[in-house]
C-alpha cells in the first residue's frame, strides 16, 4: 500500500474551501488503497489525533498566528516524522511553512503541491518569499491548480506551465434537484464567506441601496469584518435588507442554499481564487452573480450570460443592475438556475474531482 502525506493549513471540521477540497482528495486517496496521513494546525487549543481505516489527522494546536500564519514546532516534527515514511508528500499552498518543509523531504520521495492561491495580501515580503516559492514548484514533481485562467495568470506559476495539471474542485450534492423557479415571496440573494476585505461584502451592502426593494440580502460567514459591515447596514438604514448570519451550521447552511433565489460572491481580487461556494450554490440550481477578477478563476466557473453574470469587481451599480436583471426575468432565470445545475453535474461533482486527483496519483506511484 502506498503511502501519502498531506501537509495542509487545517481540515475539517475548520470551515473553508481548501478544507472541504483536501478532504476530498484525503476520503478519495484512502478509499483506493492509499495509506493516508494529513498534518494540519488546529484551532481547538489542543492536539488531536484522529484515525480511521487508511487516514490519520494530526491535529497541531498554534498558540501563535502571525500574518494569518499558525505557528508550531509540533507541526515542523510531525511532517518531517512522517514524510520518511511517506511515498508522495502532497503540500497544501498558501501555507508558508510549505515553503521549507519541502526542503527536509528525501530526493527520492515524490513531491506534489496544490496552488490553491497566490498570496496577495503581504506584499512586502514578496522579494523573501517569492524566491522561496520557485524553491517549492522547482522541487513539484505535478503542481495542481483548479483553473487554467488562473494557471496562467499567476506570476508565480509562470515557469512552471509543464508541471501543471488542472483539476477543478469539486463537492458533493444529496440534494434532490427540481428546477428553480422565480416565486412572487420576497426573494433572496445568498452570500457565503468569510468577513475579510478581499470578499467584497462592502460593495455588496452599497449594492443593496439600489437593489429593488422586495429583495433581501443574507450573509453568511464569521471574521474580523463583522462589527464593521454591521457598522455599514445600520448607518444605511439596511436592518431590514441585509443581513448577517455569523453563527449557521452546516444544516443551517444547507436550508439557507435551498430556499435562496440568487447566489452572489462579489470578491474584489485575486485572493479569491475560484470560489468554492459557487458550485455549493450550483448543485441548488441558483443564478450566480460573481466578478470578473482579472486572473482568478471565478469567471472561469460562473459562465458568463450562461450560468450567471459577471460584473467588474467593486462596482456596486453594475452589481446591483445584475442581480435586478436575473430577479425581474423569469425566462433568464429559468435559463441561468437550469444550466447552473447542469455546469455543475458535467465539471463540478465529488467523483469527478476525485477521479482526477486518483489520477495524479498514480502517476506518480
Amino acid at each position: 500500500m502506498k503511502k501519502l502525506l498531506h501537509v495542509a493549513k487545517y481540515y475539517p471540521p475548520h470551515r473553508g474551501g481548501i478544507e472541504t477540497a483536501t478532504k476530498f482528495m484525503c476520503d478519495g486517496a484512502s478509499e483506493e488503497l492509499f495509506d493516508v496521513k494529513v498534518v494540519c494546525f488546529s484551532k481547538d487549543k489542543s492536539n488531536e489525533f484522529r484515525s480511521k481505516k487508511n487516514l490519520t489527522i494530526i491535529s497541531c494546536f498554534s498558540r501563535l498566528n502571525i500574518f494569518s500564519q499558525p505557528i508550531s514546532l509540533l507541526y515542523i516534527y510531525q511532517v518531517i516524522k512522517k514524510s520518511y515514511k511517506s511515498d508522495i508528500v502532497h503540500f497544501h499552498y498558501p501555507n508558508l511553512y510549505s515553503l521549507f518543509l519541502h526542503m527536509f523531504i528525501k530526493k527520492q520521495k515524490k513531491i506534489i503541491t496544490s496552488w490553491h492561491s497566490d498570496i496577495v495580501k503581504q506584499k512586502k515580503f514578496k522579494i523573501f518569499y517569492s524566491f522561496l516559492e520557485k524553491m517549492l514548484l522547482k522541487r513539484s514533481d505535478i503542481i495542481i491548480v483548479a483553473t487554467s485562467n488562473y494557471a496562467e495568470n499567476s506570476y508565480s506559476l509562470k515557469d512552471f506551465q509543464d508541471k501543471i495539471k488542472i483539476i477543478p474542485y469539486g463537492v458533493s450534492s444529496k440534494f434532490k434537484y427540481k428546477n428553480k423557479k422565480l416565486t412572487s415571496d420576497r426573494l433572496t440573494v445568498l452570500s457565503v464567506g468569510r468577513l475579510v476585505s478581499y470578499k467584497g461584502f462592502g460593495v455588496l451592502i452599497d449594492a443593496a441601496l439600489h437593489i429593488n426593494r422586495d429583495i433581501k440580502i443574507v450573509i453568511v460567514g464569521n471574521g474580523p469584518l463583522y462589527e464593521e459591515l454591521t457598522y455599514c447596514i445600520n448607518k444605511r438604514k439596511l436592518s431590514k435588507k441585509v443581513y448577517i448570519k455569523n453563527e449557521v451550521n452546516d444544516e443551517e447552511l444547507k436550508s439557507l442554499y435551498k430556499s435562496a433565489d440568487i447566489f452572489c460572491l462579489p470578491s474584489i481580487t485575486k485572493a479569491e481564487a475560484f470560489g468554492i461556494v459557487l458550485i455549493e450554490a450550483m448543485t441548488y440550481g441558483l443564478p450566480i452573480v460573481t466578478t470578473e477578477i482579472v486572473g482568478s478563476g471565478v469567471p472561469s466557473v460562473n459562465d458568463d450570460k450562461v450560468t450567471g453574470i459577471n460584473v467588474p469587481p467593486g462596482d456596486y451599480k453594475e452589481l446591483a443592475k445584475a442581480i435586478n436583471f436575473i430577479a425581474s426575468n423569469v425566462s433568464v432565470y429559468s435559463k441561468y438556475s437550469t444550466a447552473s445545475r447542469k455546469r455543475y453535474e458535467s465539471l463540478f461533482t465529488d467523483e469527478i474531482f476525485i477521479k482526477n486527483y486518483i489520477k495524479v496519483l498514480n502517476e506518480l506511484c
